[in-house]
């Protein structure tokens, strides 16, 4: 809704919340084009790094696995996803959400 604000550059904007200026645009378009209704909501998020103690066996630097959790709260419904991610899994199952 910032980015929608008179005289505010987007660029500086997203760079201050550290976010990808194009993901803004993107959303400023969806937002005025009224897709996220008529009062959006908008859900805090908050990124946490886990880190794992070095090992002996770890895996060389080429080697990296992906590692991480996200967890969604959309009105009931929870959605918790660990470790590596298929995307189009994921954009199947949030867009059952919507349904």
């Amino acid at each position: 809704m910032a980015a929608c604000e008179p005289a505010i550059s987007v660029s500086k904007l997203a760079l201050a919340h550290q976010v990808n200026a194009n993901m803004v645009f993107k959303w400023r378009r969806q937002y005025r084009a009224g897709l996220f209704g008529a009062e959006p909501a908008f859900l805090p998020v908050a990124l946490v790094t886990a880190t794992k103690p070095a090992s002996p066996a770890a895996p060389s630097p080429q080697v990296v696995a992906c590692e991480g959790s996200i967890e969604i709260r959309i009105a009931d419904a929870v959605v918790r996803v660990h470790g590596a991610v298929d995307a189009k899994m994921l954009r199947i199952v949030l867009q059952s959400l919507r349904s």
